[in-house]
């Protein structure tokens, strides 16, 4: 991969906007997910998880749409074959974790610490095209965009794959 070719079309495009209505837009409209409520995912588990700061969490979001699933979702990553179609309508612990591993549903916390911008995202599922397209707009906190830092490749790697350069 020619970084540095990817490094002059990313300066020439400029950081994309990571303000929170423009985040939350992508996924209501991209992706029709919808919010659901912050206590759907236990607060140990918020506090637990080395990638998510609790104090910053202010949403979470879910994707349950087939066709999207469909486009996001990494099947062979899914751990569980079976499905209960009785969980669709339950957004609990229990009902997300099988959603999940089971590739029949996606979730998105996001984090601000300004209030204005979000700062830091997770997703939960499956769906390594998702984390791809939100590390476009949300890179990861304290990256060194110099062409020799691994993280600022990979930031490089989305903003291509995203069709942003």
């Amino acid at each position: 991969m020619n970084y540095k070719e990817l490094d002059k079309k990313y300066k020439k495009l400029g950081k994309l906007s990571n303000e929170k209505n423009e985040i939350e837009k992508i996924l209501i409209d991209k992706y029709k997910a919808f919010e659901i409520p912050l206590y759907s995912i236990d607060e140990e588990d918020y506090t637990n998880d080395d990638e998510v700061n609790e104090r910053y969490i202010y949403k979470l979001f879910h994707i349950n749409n087939s066709n999207i699933l469909n486009d996001i979702v990494d099947k062979s990553l899914i751990d569980i074959e079976d499905y209960y179609p009785e969980l669709l309508d339950k957004f609990d612990y229990d009902s997300l974790i099988l959603k999940h591993n089971s590739g029949k549903g996606v979730s998105i916390v996001l984090e601000t610490k300004d209030g204005k911008h979000v700062s830091n995202f997770k997703v939960y599922g499956m769906a390594s095209r998702l984390v791809s397209h939100l590390v476009c707009y949300v890179p990861f906190e304290n990256i060194k965009f110099k062409i020799n830092n691994p993280s600022y490749q990979y930031y490089l790697e989305c903003l291509r794959e995203n069709n942003f350069i």
